[in-house]
């Protein structure tokens, strides 16, 4: 079995964290970033994914900067930055990885549902509600916009908007993953009788 170097760096890298091993993840991740080495961007996106989940958020600030370098317009290094700022209460920066991948000509989804959230972390729900609304519009048919605006809404005690978000949501499919994925959601919020109303929707 042949690994590419994406596989093989972040299985070392996952390895070497597996182990604790923070001086060795720390010099493979200075070998990945030396120049002469010539990682590309998917590898170097590879190994900070290993060390976010391990928490190691300096060496992946370096590796997503490496990233960037490399290749400025990789959108998936883009929103892993915003993620890495957001998790450090950076909303400033955050917004401003985002923004331009969320508003434009063509809007990027998920960077439009994370800059909502960003928005919504500093107490702008009027933008926020925009920015999903924008979200809903331009993905007919696809779940995720609608449940993050219903979730939100929840968060700011506006049960009865978040109801009809769903509501809308679940009307304009033509089968029962919209209302499921509505029930999960509020599953996941506590909201266990508002859950199995939606998931009897999905059965019927």
């Amino acid at each position: 079995l042949v690994f590419s170097d994406y596989a093989r760096n972040a299985a070392r890298m996952a390895a070497l964290i597996a182990m604790n091993n923070e001086f060795e993840s720390n010099r493979l991740v200075d070998r990945l970033l030396d120049p002469s080495s010539g990682t590309d961007p998917a590898v170097l996106l590879a190994a900070a994914d290993v060390a976010y989940r391990a928490r190691q958020n300096a060496n992946v600030s370096r590796l997503l900067d490496r990233a960037a370098q490399l290749d400025p317009g990789n959108t998936d290094v883009q929103l892993r930055r915003a993620s890495l700022a957001f998790d450090d209460r950076k909303f400033a920066d955050a917004e401003g990885i985002l923004r331009p991948l969320a508003i434009g000509g063509s809007p990027n989804l998920a960077a439009q549902v994370a800059l909502a959230r960003v928005v919504e972390a500093q107490g702008d729900l009027v933008q926020a509600r925009a920015i999903l609304g924008s979200a809903v519009a331009g993905n007919p048919g696809v779940a995720e916009p609608g449940l993050r605006l219903a979730a939100m809404e929840l968060r700011a005690n506006q049960p009865a908007a978040a109801a009809e978000v769903m509501n809308r949501m679940i009307n304009s499919a033509r089968d029962g993953e919209a209302a499921n994925a509505a029930g999960m959601m509020l599953a996941d919020e506590n909201r266990f009788d508002e859950a199995r109303t939606r998931f009897r929707q999905a059965v019927d």
